[in-house]
């Protein structure tokens, strides 16, 4: 039945306001991101920038800004609660969305590395990082988006359910690959669809679109094939917007030496700009 209703929605969808835009590194790229864009992602390394970005911003586009750097305990391998004043006071009276970055495969990564705090949360679900985060949006009281690592979802999948955190009022993966139809074993629309298969009555959908160019972990060297999977991710947002929120594009700025952003690419920042008009 609710594929059935999925496919209702998909033949009478119609244009809202919706979130879309790119990923900046620094906050002076705000300036630079594309005509057309109603959000830009932000993951700051201080709470400096935060205040940097957002004044800079002057209400222009709706901020997606990442937190999850505030409440991580590196030493731990795990995500703690702490205070959320001083993130009030960067935040000011902007409206703000929060970001959560991977949160699952953060403890993952640190439970393959030993730290066995981190092994206990995932053990138990990660039932603990569940509860912090929804005690910080409601003490924050803004909208949260949990973006959370494909490889998570694939666990996830073969243990049977995809569980995102529920107080999230979008959920997305990310997996980067020049293929849309193959990123590590599936397509990005499988991947979508485990998703919808998971989501409350309160969420939507929030794609991540990769545009950016790497020999890393994500192989991202084809710029033609790059901008190719980036148009059908873009089908996939413009065909289901009653269930899409909407979409970030990853990464107009470049990241240290192993990413170079869309920004920085002429080809692949000409597509970006056509496709977010």
């Amino acid at each position: 039945m609710k594929k059935l209703i999925f496919i209702i929605l998909l033949l009478f969808s119609f244009d809202l306001y919706a979130l879309k835009g790119v990923l900046i590194t620094e906050p002076e790229q705000l300036n630079t991101i594309p005509e057309g864009s109603t959000a830009f992602g932000f993951m700051p390394n201080s709470l400096g920038e935060i205040k940097d970005v957002l004044e800079i911003n002057n209400g222009r586009y709706t901020p997606i800004i990442n937190i999850s750097r505030y409440f991580w305990n590196d030493s731990k391998g795990i995500f703690e609660y702490y205070n959320v004043e001083q993130l009030k006071n960067a935040f000011g009276d902007n409206k703000v969305i929060l970001m959560l970055d991977e949160p699952f495969w953060w403890i993952k990564s640190t439970c393959n590395e030993g730290k066995w705090l981190a092994c206990n949360e995932v053990k138990n679900n990660y039932k603990n990082t569940r509860e912090l985060f929804k005690r910080v949006k409601f003490e924050l009281n803004y909208q949260l988006i949990h973006i959370e690592s494909y490889i998570i979802l694939i666990e996830q999948k073969q243990l049977g359910e995809v569980k995102l955190i529920e107080s999230a009022d979008h959920v997305g993966f990310d997996c980067y690959s020049e293929d849309f139809n193959n990123c590590d074993g599936y397509s990005q629309l499988e991947y979508a669809s485990w998703l919808y298969d998971s989501v409350l009555d309160h969420q939507k959908i929030f794609l991540i679109a990769g545009s950016f160019l790497s020999d890393g972990f994500f192989k991202m060297q084809d710029i033609n094939k790059i901008n190719l999977q980036l148009e059908q991710t873009f089908d996939l947002y413009n065909n289901y917007k009653n269930i899409v929120s909407g979409i970030g594009i990853f990464s107009w700025g470049s990241i240290d030496n192993s990413i170079i952003g869309s920004y920085n690419m002429p080809i692949l920042r000409n597509k970006v700009e056509e496709l977010l008009k």
